[in-house]
């Protein structure tokens, strides 16, 4: 069971990651492209969580019924195979209501900060990671998103948008496994996969038309 949740995990990263080629060809094939792929797709992996969930729980019927050993039941209770359709779910909603309502350069920096921070700081956790700051969220690994999205966002805008964008999308990165809303992330409702384009956008776009401290 260690082998086959180690996979499911890696599952969500992988598809951030794949997320970089569609932002970088938001030029070629715009932006009403992305929303509506986006928005597709997320309605793809929701149906797709909904019909995993059911069949897990036709089989944990089956083999309870079937009284076998209670430690295979054990694993079938604690295996979330459906979760990591729901956070892809959430990714792709994260990216189409980012290119939706924010604009394109604000979505793209936003998005990168997903695709790209986010997974260097589940690597960074999980490789280096010594110091818990919250859940399984680690020093090293918060702090290797912090950087690596102030480096994207300085990329397209001046150091103080950079910083509000970097520091907003590492404080939604936590969020998630803050109490009380860590148990709203155990059931699917709270996703940092959504917070961190669509709450880091909010605040880059506040930042840029000076409504936020005056920046």
């Amino acid at each position: 069971m260690r082998v086959e949740t180690k996979f499911l995990g890696y599952t969500g990263n992988l598809m951030q990651l794949s997320n970089v080629l569609l932002v970088f060809l938001v030029n070629i094939i715009g932006t009403i492209t992305i929303i509506c792929y986006s928005f597709i797709m997320a309605t793809f992996f929701l149906i797709l969580y909904v019909y995993v969930k059911r069949k897990i729980k036709r089989v944990k019927q089956l083999v309870s019924n079937m009284n076998i050993h209670v430690d295979i039941l054990e694993n079938i209770e604690t295996l979330d195979v459906g979760k990591p359709f729901f956070s892809t779910f959430w990714i792709f909603l994260g990216i189409a209501v980012s290119f939706l309502i924010f604009p394109v350069n604000i979505a793209v920096v936003s998005c990168l900060f997903l695709a790209i921070s986010d997974v260097l700081a589940n690597l960074v956790g999980k490789k280096f990671g010594k110091h818990k700051l919250m859940g399984r969220k680690t020093f090293e690994g918060t702090l290797a998103f912090l950087i690596s999205a102030f480096a994207i966002a300085f990329i397209f805008f001046q150091s103080n948008i950079a910083i509000v964008g970097a520091v907003g999308a590492t404080l939604f990165e936590l969020l998630p496994s803050v109490k009380p809303f860590d148990k709203l992330k155990k059931i699917h409702i709270l996703d940092d996969n959504f917070l961190i384009p669509v709450g880091s956008s909010f605040l880059m776009w506040l930042a840029l038309n000076k409504i936020l401290f005056g920046i």
